[in-house]
């Protein structure tokens, strides 16, 4: 099963194929990280040493390498949890209350000493692609709201100094430039405030001691967020180096009502001493085994945009097809401009509505043309935007993200819909699925190509600064 247990030490090691991941409760009550690395197979050989403090100044909760940390008490560093009760008390003392198993799944049970606020730290032991599955669920039993300024997913601890950093950087048209940093003293920064992905970094990280394709450790893990993510890399001066990951704090605050609860992003977690080729193969994995609903070869893909730009019509498109079949192509995508008045950039977006004067005869007569010529045939939607010429933003002005007496910014002519209304989230669920039951669509473009600005959503109420967060649930629901 991957999960060993002595209940006498409070000692937990999760192993998969060839690592091993071990943490404990120790001396002080605190959920202290042990082990990282590879396979050992004796975990009740793991030593617990007794923390003291150095001083007055490094006391044990600074020294302590917790899985966990919250803000409270003597504690100064990276936190993943921070909150305020409402008699204005802003910080926890969590006490170790117990564990469960279900199947590979370990939950870690928490609770503050004082207030009924649960924290469950979940651990899910991926054995056959050697990754490790990690996300945190608080739930407040308090009669009173529970507010939440910041919630990491977790806060993992690499026994090395001097380790290098890698990400990505760009911007529109230049995305995915690999870049490498080495980690001293300080902390890295790694983040997104748009809303949604963008082109600056992306919600990983990858570190390593001198690795190459093939030879060196490398400490890697990926967040299953597209939206608003923070990550931080820091070297502390205890020998170590951690990293966080989680729901950026940016502009964030959320409230817990009594008995809700919030589970954070999971986050994907590896080790292996064989290189980046080694980090690569396991995520692959993970992807075909975990995420990928189709397990075929994906398709030859070509998009009309670059050739067609908006001057897509019926005619035109089916004779790209026959170019694209020529060359190889399997999957044949209309892009932007087959709806509504979407002549530019300034229209059309929210009208989803087929245009007649560019396709007299319905998608019907391009899709069978597609089908006869044994390719898939694919479409482009951009469903959480709108277009302020459009007969939607004229019907719903209110169905946008904005503030009372500030004049919206537009990017790219359009707006963002305020996807965190029940409302608007049908009316585009019911779109979707008016095409895709209609028409025989194998593949969606959903591109989104401004951020959010203005994050105004009145209808959240004292909530709406978790719009953040609560807008990418509506797009994943």
């Amino acid at each position: 099963m991957g999960i060993y247990i002595n209940d006498e030490r409070k000692l937990f090691s999760l192993t998969t194929e060839n690592t091993e991941y071990a943490f404990c409760i120790d001396n002080q009550g605190l959920v202290r990280h042990l082990y990282w690395g590879n396979k050992i197979n004796s975990p009740e050989d793991f030593d617990i040493p007794v923390l003291t403090e150095v001083s007055t100044n490094d006391p044990v909760y600074e020294i302590t390498k917790e899985e966990y940390p919250v803000y409270g008490g003597l504690r100064y560093k990276e936190n993943c949890l921070k909150v305020s009760f409402e008699d204005k008390t802003r910080d926890i003392v969590y006490k170790y209350v117990g564990y469960c198993i279900n199947e590979n799944e370990l939950v870690i049970n928490l609770k503050d000493a004082h207030y009924n606020i649960e924290i469950d730290l979940h651990y899910i032991v991926l054995e056959d692609v050697d990754l490790i599955e990690r996300y945190t669920v608080v739930k407040n039993n308090e009669e009173k709201d529970l507010a939440i300024e910041n919630i990491a997913s977790g806060q993992m601890h690499i026994p090395h100094e001097n380790l290098t950093f890698r990400n990505t950087h760009g911007y529109w048209g230049a995305e995915q430039q690999m870049f490498t940093q080495k980690v001293s003293y300080g902390k890295i920064y790694f983040e997104n405030r748009k809303g949604i992905s963008g082109h600056n970094h992306n919600p990983y990280f990858i570190l390593d001691k001198d690795a190459t394709e093939t030879t060196g450790e490398v400490y890697f893990g990926a967040l299953k967020l597209t939206g608003n993510f923070k990550g931080v890399v820091e070297q502390t001066p205890y020998g170590e180096t951690l990293v966080q990951m989680g729901i950026n704090d940016f502009d964030f605050l959320i409230y817990l009502e009594n008995g809700q609860s919030i589970e954070t992003p999971h986050m994907v977690i590896g080790y292996t001493d064989k290189g980046l080729e080694s980090m690569s193969h396991n995520m692959h994995d993970y992807a075909n085994k975990y995420i990928l609903k189709n397990k075929e070869i994906r398709p030859v893909l070509y998009n009309s945009w670059e050739a067609m730009e908006f001057k897509v019509n019926a005619k035109e498109q089916i004779n790209l097809a026959k170019f694209a079949k020529e060359i190889g192509t399997e999957l044949f995508v209309v892009d932007d401009g087959w709806f509504g008045e979407r002549h530019s950039t300034k229209d059309g977006l929210g009208d989803w509505y087929v245009n007649e004067g560019k396709f007299p005869n319905g998608l019907e007569e391009l899709i069978k043309e597609v089908k006869n010529m044994n390719m898939k045939f694919g479409i482009w939607f951009e469903p959480e935007m709108v277009n302020p010429l459009t007969k939607l933003y004229k019907e719903h002005p209110d169905w946008i993200y904005q503030f009372d007496n500030r004049e919206g910014n537009l990017s790219r002519d359009q707006f963002v819909l305020n996807m965190t209304k029940p409302e608007v989230k049908e009316f585009v669920f019911n779109m979707l699925d008016h095409y895709l039951t209609k028409y025989d669509i194998d593949y969606i473009k959903w591109d989104a190509n401004r951020p959010i600005s203005e994050p105004g959503a009145k209808n959240l109420g004292k909530q709406e600064r978790s719009l953040w967060l609560k807008h990418i649930e509506a797009v994943y629901e």
